[in-house]
């Protein structure tokens, strides 16, 4: 299977050998890691110039320079609040006069974070790289010596005489990017294949398979998502006497991913998931098997009046309980379409609270 190239531009040297930890968790990710921020802008083309990326993941201002300067797709790392009352209470430990200098959407949680838990801390805001230079000075002229900030801002605040304390980002927002990284080239290449599929344009590649290693490398992937929701996940396979057939792994492993990653979503922490397998005979003949591939999970379920629409493109339950699980609704229109191209059939069984099984 074709892994996803993702770069990882860390601000700061801790983060990179982080990325490169939870990458390891991915058999899926090809991650390529560059330190450095805004500042070296030019060096980030220069690093790995015989490289197509996916999805670039950095942070603050890197991430919005990086954007604008191409077309690949960047998701930025996520400074959480916790992240930020670590920092600040570390900060009010060492000095009484401590400021965050950052960018304005994090100067406002922090101001808000002050109000709430009552911390005398002051900040200092900037909207663009250019002004990071002119508000660390105007902090350190209003008499702050213990000076808070991304990797951006540590130059100036040490050139001011200040103490300076960085803004990490932690293990589960760094993962939680490395994630969204994922989904969002899934989202984009779902795209591109029901373009494909609505101008008849979809082949199919067939070519001899194992399908003990099409299930593994499935699991594999899936596992990272299943462990973070502390799911149950079981594979029972049954009467499989031909393990190797012709088909296209590549959609195979699609169709897999798809109802997989769906019962993911939709199932809770501590919850249920069973992918199955077993083989019957061909009504074409004894040079044909006809295998049975069925998910199931006792998650949320779906409602009967959504299982009428459920293959249609970008359908959705338009129900409150789903609006956090991200996606455009074209996973299951383009299962549907590949199972049918490839000579087969799905079909769903599902209950609200109680469900729902996938039987290909």
């Amino acid at each position: 299977m074709e892994k996803i190239k993702i770069l990882g531009i860390a601000p700061y040297q801790e983060m990179e050998p982080l990325m490169r930890d939870i990458a390891k968790s991915y058999d899926n990710l090809e991650l390529y890691t560059f330190t450095g921020f805004y500042k070296n802008a030019i060096q980030f083309a220069k690093a790995f110039p015989d490289k197509e990326f996916d999805v670039i993941v950095s942070r603050g201002g890197t991430a919005d320079l990086v954007r604008s300067l191409n077309d690949t797709p960047v998701v930025k790392i996520k400074v959480s609040t916790l992240d930020l009352l670590r920092v600040i209470t570390q900060a009010l430990q060492c000095s009484s006069r401590a400021a965050v200098v950052s960018y304005s959407y994090i100067t406002d949680r922090v101001e808000m974070l002050a109000k709430f838990l009552r911390l005398d801390i002051r900040t200092f805001s900037f909207e663009t790289p250019e002004q990071i230079e002119d508000t660390v000075k105007q902090c350190a002229r209003a008499g702050y010596d213990l000076i808070v900030g991304g990797a951006a801002t540590r130059d100036y605040a040490v050139a001011e005489g200040a103490q300076f304390l960085l803004i990490t980002s932690s293990r589960e927002s760094v993962e939680a990017s490395i994630q969204q990284a994922i989904e969002q080239h899934h989202l984009i290449n779902d795209v591109l294949d029901m373009s494909k599929i609505e101008s008849g344009k979809l082949t199919l590649t067939l070519e001899a398979i194992s399908l003990k290693e099409v299930v593994e490398g499935v699991v594999g992937i899936i596992q990272p998502q299943i462990k973070t929701k502390k799911q149950n996940f079981d594979v029972h396979i049954e009467n499989i006497t031909v393990e190797n057939v012709y088909c296209d792994s590549v959609r195979l492993n699609q169709v897999l991913l798809n109802l997989l990653s769906n019962a993911t979503k939709y199932t809770p922490e501590g919850g249920s998931i069973q992918l199955s397998l077993f083989e019957e005979a061909s009504p074409r003949g004894e040079n044909f098997v006809r295998t049975h591939l069925k998910v199931k999970d006792n998650g949320i379920g779906m409602s009967p009046e959504f299982l009428q629409r459920i293959y249609e493109s970008y359908s959705r339950a338009d129900e409150a309980r789903i609006h956090k699980t991200e996606g455009a609704g074209l996973g299951m229109a383009i299962t549907k379409n590949l199972v049918t191209l490839m000579g087969g059939t799905i079909s769903v069984k599902s209950e609200v609270e109680k469900g729902t099984a996938f039987t290909v």
